[in-house]
Parts: structure tokens; sequence; C-alpha cells
């Protein structure tokens, strides 16, 4: 039986450099922990880790100062505002320091700890992040990819309009190897002996098992396979976590019958590890209780502390961060490194907005025709006269950890068979459930109405067009956009299918309604404060950062 640093360790393209083998190998401070994969443990990193949170504490006392001191001569230069402002992001970044620190330093994390498969489920109640559709579930499973590892996925066909396989490198996009892209749609997987693939059928009838195979000596002759990772492999999105940290992602959309968060409705396949250089063998059945018993890389564990640490330390959005933003309520394509976790057979426009009490926002659009007919099963793909699969509205929250908004029951995204169609044309109302406009909740509306965030009322929105699987007919698309945040690009290329957006006071729109919030239109202004702390408060937290600093001094000696 191989050991543990047998079946975990990496051979040549998980660690790309080799000379970090030779370097590690002749430092004293470098140790190689084969258990990680290409995760080294370098004394010397840590010890400048340590050295940046002792010269955090340091800025952090030094600001404090400064706002309190009576006589420092930058007391007036400088507003007390800003400088709180500016205490409280050295929190986090100290935070963010020990943090990662810690987990580097104390954890060894391997494939062997993975006691289940798909230990993460993402729903807008369950880890609502990176911009969900309400409409799907979303089942994770992170890995540590190496040369001889190849994963299988069987199960079952679930009855629903969609469900495809993603693999994602350790930035969170899709790739392609030997020209095998790493998202596989239902219609592509070729079912068991016996069995047949109802997206594959004359009328979306059927049923069956499948098996799929996940390795990088994939080619593109080969059924029901994807890549394993790419190469080289990218820098991770989650701080601490490895290159060669890879994750599968199941989607299912509109299952059939019950609740998709239901495993007795959408029944999760199972997933082999098998290293072909030693012939062992590892099957993961799927986790009983999603996000509970997922080990090291359930949500409790010390990957999913990771994940959240990062989500918690970043706040606003990319285009934000960098001054690259559209202008407001233009619509432009999104994706890149704007979108995490991307569906590889989906394209998004998305337009920013700023919400506010007493204001309306409005979008329309010429909606092309989807799988709708056939509710939420199965439907035979590709299908003459359908463009699309599938195609929804959703509203999220433009800062991270971008999650879907929902609020009073209300879902946060409204699918194609929701949306009332007037001719082809679909509007979308949005605002705050106290602002809701009664001509929304009319029988009959030919409104439809998402609401804005309850919980953070200043913050920003972006919502979302979602078109998924488009037929090769259909040209103006959201897919054929080549660009990321250019509105002029995706009105050229959506032709009479761009949306657009207004908004307007709710006194005009319940006086004039729809039309007369376009002919005329008002936006808000909103001002947004920078939090303060009170003195005793700020205080506090500097002796609770001496602390941990203390603390992690101790642990390094001991």
């Amino acid at each position: 039986m191989p050991s543990r640093q047998q079946f975990l360790a990496l051979n040549s393209s998980a660690n790309s450099d080799s000379s970090l083998n030779q370097h590690c190998a002749a430092s004293p401070d470098c140790q190689p922990d084969t258990n990680r994969g290409d995760i080294f443990l370098h004394r010397g990193f840590m010890r400048r880790s340590k050295g940046l949170l002792c010269l955090l504490s340091g800025l952090w006392v030094a600001a404090a100062r400064i706002v309190h001191s009576r006589r420092s001569p930058l007391r007036v230069a400088i507003p007390r505002r800003l400088v709180r402002g500016a205490l409280v992001a050295l929190s986090y970044l100290s935070v963010g320091v020990i943090t990662s620190t810690v987990t580097l330093a104390s954890e060894n994390i391997g494939n062997d700890d993975l006691l289940c498969a798909w230990p993460i489920q993402t729903t807008p109640d369950k880890a609502n992040i990176f911009y969900p559709d309400a409409n799907a579930t979303y089942w994770t499973m992170p890995f540590f990819a190496q040369s001889d590892l190849e994963i299988t996925i069987k199960g079952d066909f679930p009855n629903s309009r969609y469900f495809g396989i993603d693999v994602y490198g350790s930035d969170s996009l899709s790739f392609a190897v030997n020209g095998v892209d790493s998202t596989l749609a239902d219609y592509q997987i070729g079912a068991d002996p016996g069995g047949a693939n109802p997206w594959q059928t004359i009328n979306g009838i059927g049923s069956g098992s499948f098996t799929v195979r996940v390795n990088n000596n994939v080619a593109v002759d080969q059924p029901n396979v994807l890549p394993l990772s790419p190469t080289p492999l990218p820098v991770s999105l989650i701080p601490g976590l490895p290159n060669n940290m890879g994750y599968l992602m199941l989607r299912v959309y509109l299952p059939k019958e019950g609740d998709p968060n239901d495993t007795e409705y959408v029944r999760l396949p199972t997933v082999t590890l098998t290293l072909t250089n030693t012939n062992e063998v590892r099957e993961l059945v799927p986790c009983d209780s999603a996000q509970s018993d997922g080990g090291q890389f359930g949500s409790n564990g010390v990957i999913g502390q990771l994940i959240k640490n990062q989500l918690v330390a970043n706040q606003g959005g990319p285009c934000e961060q960098d001054g690259s933003c559209p202008e407001l309520l233009s619509f432009a394509a999104a994706g890149g490194l704007t979108t995490p976790f991307p569906n590889g057979i989906a394209g998004y426009v998305a337009a920013l907005y700023q919400p506010a009490p007493g204001y309306i926002s409005v979008v329309q659009a010429r909606m092309p025709s989807s799988s709708r007919a056939y509710g939420d099963g199965p439907a035979p793909w590709p299908e003459n006269g359908t463009d699309l699969r599938y195609w929804s509205f959703c509203n999220y929250l433009y800062q991270f950890p971008f999650p879907v908004i929902g609020a009073g029951g209300a879902s946060g995204c409204v699918a194609d068979y929701q949306a009332p169609i007037v001719g082809d044309l679909a509007t979308l109302v949005l605002s705050s459930i106290e602002d809701r406009p009664v001509s929304t909740l009319a029988y009959g509306s030919t409104l439809a109405w998402l609401p804005t965030s309850p919980s953070s009322p200043a913050a920003k929105e972006v919502v979302a067009i979602r078109n998924m699987l488009p037929s090769t007919s259909f040209q103006q698309s959201v897919t054929n956009i080549s660009q990321y945040g250019n509105p002029d690009l995706a009105k050229q290329i959506m032709g009479i299918y761009y949306p657009v957006m207004t908004q307007c006071t709710i006194a005009t729109f319940d006086l004039l309604g729809v039309e007369g919030c376009f002919a005329n239109p008002a936006s808000p202004t909103v001002s947004i404060a920078v939090p303060s702390m009170r003195d005793w408060q700020l205080w506090l937290v500097a002796l609770l950062l001496f602390g941990i600093a203390t603390l992690q001094l101790q642990i390094r000696t001991g």
C-alpha cells in the first residue's frame, strides 16, 4: 500500500518550477511538505510575516496617536475620519496576515483529507457567493491536482432543465487542455450502456447513468472527459491556498420535481480518485449533509476557513477598486477575473446601479426564446427554433462575496418561465420592499420585480441577464461578446436584444408607469459615511492585535 506521501506527492506538472525543489532541499529555511502537494513551509516567510504583523501593529498605534494627540502636527492636516478608516483597514490586514500564517504553519492538507464528495453547496441560503442563480444549486469539491491523478464522476442524469460539470483552476476560471474545454454540458455527456441521455432524445425523455473522467491526458475525440488542471498553473484566487488547487462543480437548474437543494430529488454522483502510477483508488460518496461533514475541505475546515477569511477581508467590487466601472445603468458583458467560477456555456451582461429609498429602477429587454416550453424537465438539444436553453434576471450586491439579493421571502432571480412577456419584451422593476410598486403585485401584472438589499442600502448593486447554452444560430447571444466592460460592443453584438435601464422616483412611477419612468429619469445621490469607532474601541483593538502578535511569537518559539 503506497504511503500517504506517495499518494499526495506532486511531480513536475504540479511543481512547475523544479528549481524551487532544488533550492528548498539546500536551504535550512525551507521545508517541502509532501502532504500538501506544492506548498512549502518556509520559515523565512514566516519570520517576514511576523515582521509584517509587527509593522502593521506599529502603524496602527501611530495612526491612533494621530487621532488622539492634541499636539500632533498631522491632527489638522489629516481628517480624523480618514485616519479612523485607515485603522479599520490595518486591523483587517493584520488579521489576514495572522490567519494565513497560522494556517500555513500548522496544517497539512491533502486529497486524503477529503471525507466525502461535494462538501460545499451554494444556494441563496448556503454559501451565497460569486453571483449564483437562485434557480440553481451548485455543489463544489476542491482537490489538489497532480499528474497521475484521475477523477471519475459516476451518477444518474437528473430530471432538470439543465445540469453540467465544470472544472476550475486555482484562479477560479475555466480553461482548456489539448483543445478540450473544462465545461461539460448535459447534452454532451454520453449515457452508460443500457441508458439514454434525455437531452439527446427527440422528446426529452430518457434515463440512465453516466461516467465522466477527469485527467490531463484528454483529447478532443474522447467522449465524457474533462481536463484536470491548466498548464502552467495559475495563481490561486484565495491567498494561502496552493496553485495546484482545483475545483469540481456540479450545476443543476430547475429540477422538475422537488427542491433543487434536496438530494432526494437531485442524487449527487460519486467521485473516485485514482493514482495511475500506483493504482491506488479511493471512492467518495456524496456528503450526508452539505457543508457539515466535508472535513478540512468543508466550510468549517481549514480550506473553508481560508475562503471565508478572504471573503470577509475584501470589500467593494473589482471595477470600483481600479476605476474601470462602466457608466451606471449601462449593460456590458461581465466575466473574467470579475466573475469567479463562471458557467462555461453561459454569458452575462450586467449593469451597475445605485439603489436608494424613494427610487425605482427599471430594465426592459427583448428576450430570446428558450426551452421553457419543456417546463423544468430535460429539453432536447440543440432544438430548432430555440435560441437559449435558459435565461434569467438576477440582482446582486456589488461587494464581496457578491451574493444574490433576496428579501422578504422574494427570490433574487427571475427565471425565463417566471417573467411576464408582452410580445417578446420583458420588464423588470427593482426597489426596496417598502417601495415596491402596487402594479407589480396586481393579478396578471406584466412586470417582474426583484428586491434591493435591505441590509446594505447604500452599496451599489448589479443587475445581470444570464444567457445559457445558446444555439449556434443565435448570433446575438451574450456569449458572443468578446470584450468585458464595453457597453458599446455589447449593444453592437446583441442588437435588438440589448437591454436598457433607467431610474426614477417612486412618485413618477406610480403616476406615469414604466414609460413615464423612462421619459422622466432621476437617479439618487448617495453619500456613504466612513464608519468610525469610539476611543475605547480603538485601544481595545490595539491591545487585541498586540495580544495576538505575542501569541504568534510564543507559537513560533515554542
